[in-house]
């Protein structure tokens, strides 16, 4: 399901998305409204309009369930614009920044629960990456945000979807949850330096309690744990006797053991296991945004608007290093000069107009990592301009199945 926020969507939507897979469409209307519809099965249907009142209270557990596309499940790539921050963000009239608080960071968390996905919102500064909180700033019109939301993206997803706009907005993204499997592989593997060391704490003590079981009665050390066992446990627990003895061989192992798995659990936690419970999706932060860029990820950028060109027209070493990446592919969702703008200036883009109309293809396509398409489409202005759709379109499709 691909959400779209405001003008973006609607000149998509006049009979260019007939073969969308899934489209819901928020539009802020001007009496402070907003209208959500689903384009279902070649039509448009389950139009919602919320009040302000309204769109604070509502739920997406008890949106998603009514939109269903030909019975088909749903699966959500939300783009948030600045046709939602009257309803959905707290905006700081002082600094004409956005707090990710209230409305904007309930409605993302509760997409992630229903829809299963994890849920993070950025606040960055140029090459810092923050994941850890749902909570940030975003200032408007700075290449920072740019260059931050992309080290997060690139580090942390294959698919995701967002929409810059002329003002302040939030930027949210939606990933999938890890594998269970490979989850609980990243707590033990690989190994940092505490959790060595807490192996090695654990293979000590018990061979300190092996050697109790099997050494000596006598032995001053095993008196000293005797005696503070026994205070500890109210005596009778170990069979402590007058003589500062354990008799129990087994009730000795068990205790040096358990209290040998609390010491080494604790030592896991506070080095891997904390640290995978907080961001399952790594072990360490990369510092800089070149960090990033060296893991070499496949990189699908979907934007719109004049700030999207931040990436195409800077000249910045970074953003160099980022078009020339092979991964990288941008999605471009454009009105048609900004289009041909985009095009010349970054000839990576994988464009995306309005005029397509096999957009179900194009995307399926687009979002298998393993054969995305890799022709360029690159149309000249003119040709562009007194071109009809059903030309370009069939260029496209040309392209696509060639």
């Amino acid at each position: 399901m691909f959400v779209m926020i405001g003008s973006e969507a609607d000149k998509l939507s006049k009979g260019l998305f007939k073969d969308a897979l899934n489209l819901i469409w928020l539009e802020n209307i001007n009496n402070g409204k907003l209208m959500i519809k689903q384009l279902k099965c070649k039509g448009w249907s389950n139009t919602y309009i919320w009040t302000p009142r309204q769109a604070t209270q509502f739920k997406f557990s008890g949106l998603f369930p009514r939109f269903q596309f030909c019975n088909r499940p749903l699966f959500p790539l939300p783009v948030f614009a600045v046709a939602a921050n009257n309803l959905f963000m707290l905006k700081n009239p002082l600094t004409k920044t956005v707090d990710f608080h209230g409305y904007e960071k309930s409605m993302v968390e509760e997409v992630g629960r229903d829809m299963g996905f994890q849920v993070r919102l950025i606040y960055s500064e140029l090459g810092e990456i923050n994941g850890s909180a749902a909570l940030g700033l975003v200032h408007s019109g700075k290449a920072e945000m740019t260059l931050g939301f992309l080290s997060l993206t690139l580090l942390r997803s294959k698919h995701f979807a967002f929409s810059y706009p002329h003002e302040d907005t939030v930027i949210g993204m939606f990933m999938q949850r890890p594998n269970p499997l490979k989850k609980w592989l990243a707590m033990v593997w690989p190994l940092d330096n505490l959790t060595w060391l807490a192996i090695v704490a654990n293979i000590l003590l018990f061979t300190v309690a092996f050697w109790l079981w099997l050494g000596p009665w006598n032995t001053s050390i095993f008196s000293a744990f005797g005696v503070v066992l026994s205070f500890l446990l109210k005596k009778g627990l170990t069979g402590y006797h007058l003589n500062g003895r354990i008799r129990s061989h087994k009730t000795r192992l068990f205790l040096l053991g358990w209290m040998t798995a609390v010491f080494f659990l604790k030592i896991w936690y506070r080095s891997t296991l904390r640290a995978v419970l907080i961001s399952p999706w790594q072990h360490t932060q990369p510092e800089t945004f070149e960090d990033v860029l060296q893991m070499k990820p496949d990189v699908y950028l979907f934007g719109g608007g004049a700030a999207d060109q931040f990436i195409s027209n800077l000249d910045v070493p970074v953003f160099k290093e980022l078009r020339n990446s092979p991964g990288y592919k941008r999605i471009a969702f454009q009105e048609l000069g900004q289009t041909i703008e985009l095009v010349q200036n970054d000839p990576s883009t994988f464009l995306i107009n309005g005029i397509m109309s096999n957009y179900k293809q194009t995307m399926n396509q687009v979002f298998n990592a393993q054969n995305v398409v890799q022709k360029i489409y690159s149309y000249e202005s003119k040709q562009i301009l007194h071109s009809t759709s059903n030309t370009i379109l069939a260029s496209v499709k040309k392209e696509l199945n060639g």
